[in-house]
């Protein structure tokens, strides 16, 4: 129940910030721009990932989760002030980085919280616990949805960010308490393989399985992209933020 409670807060302010990223860079900038997102944002994953593995290495998972919370708090507060100041026509540059903010953790915060999860759990308990994790996670998207429609229509886009902080701050002492409660698995003889890391990707690189599927998820994301940006269209037609982020929530 902690963990699974410890997804659905940390999903519930993703899906909030996620809405009003998307609401604001539809309204203000047009969904014809989209394609700018889908190029930077890999661009963006390029150096947030070597940059969360060397922290990972030096400080561990719990800090880098900590200092995660931390940046949702100020990221949420510093969010909502410039939409306060800018309540009526939000810079391009703002536009495109509540966006770019929103898809970066996406990918960044759903990688943290797995791994997080794998300290704690062998495969044999992940087989039989990872998808009521992943139904606290599902409930997460529902509850964050259900704010943005409902509440998405009164005071614009930036009080979203408040819940995103107010969520991460929610979140803090659950991710404190599964520390203290849980113990972790022992991993003692994982550790010290240096060359680990490179013989499964060298092995990856010679199976024509692994060749298979990463065409198959290629082809996936290349039209999930497509599909995206086809009702990205379609939904911001004739709407404005507000009404834009009550619609996708």
């Amino acid at each position: 129940v902690q963990f699974a409670s410890l997804g659905l807060l940390l999903q519930a302010g993703l899906t909030v910030g996620i809405n009003a990223g998307d609401s604001l860079f539809l309204a203000q900038i047009g969904a014809d721009k989209l394609p700018h997102i889908y190029i930077l944002t890999p661009l963006l994953m390029l150096m947030y990932i070597p940059t969360v593995t060397a922290l990972l290495r030096r400080f561990g998972i719990d800090r880098v989760l900590d200092g995660t919370m931390a940046v949702f708090v100020v990221g949420g507060g510093v969010f909502w002030l410039c939409l306060s100041h800018w309540a009526d026509v939000p810079p391009v540059a703002l536009c495109y980085a509540a966006k770019l903010y929103a898809s970066l953790w996406f990918v960044g915060l759903y990688t943290l919280f797995w791994s997080y999860l794998d300290d704690f759990f062998d495969l044999m308990d992940a087989k039989r616990l990872f998808a009521l994790f992943a139904a606290g996670s599902a409930c997460g998207d529902v509850l964050g949805g259900a704010i943005c429609s409902f509440r998405g229509s009164e005071g614009g886009i930036g009080p979203l960010y408040l819940w995103w902080s107010a969520f991460a701050l929610a979140a803090w002492p659950v991710l404190l308490a599964t520390r203290r409660r849980w113990r972790r698995v022992e991993m003692d003889a994982l550790e010290g393989d240096s060359g680990g890391s490179l013989a499964a990707v060298a092995s990856l690189w010679q199976s024509r399985y692994a060749k298979a599927v990463a065409l198959a998820l290629f082809f996936i994301l290349v039209t999930s992209t497509l599909c995206e940006y086809q009702f990205m269209t379609v939904f911001s037609r004739g709407r404005d933020a507000a009404g834009i982020s009550t619609l996708l929530g």
